[in-house]
């Protein structure tokens, strides 16, 4: 029976992180869109790594 209920714990533990790092990554895809329309002459410079982060969250996470 307690492992039924840590397995539980565990398993909502998870969905809060999934829930809260993806979250954060359309934070960031959303401010990525603001800062493209202010400098659509595609002179914006994003830390290297960033459009592999938003494409690599596409895989089927939790969204609202």
């Amino acid at each position: 029976m307690q492992a039924e209920y840590d397995g539980v714990t565990c398993v909502a533990i998870y969905m809060l992180i999934m829930r809260f790092s993806q979250k954060g990554i359309e934070e960031l895809r959303k401010y990525q869109e603001h800062m493209e329309m202010r400098h659509p002459e595609g002179d914006l410079a994003l830390s290297y790594g960033f459009d592999e982060g938003t494409i690599g969250s596409s895989w089927g996470g939790m969204v609202d």
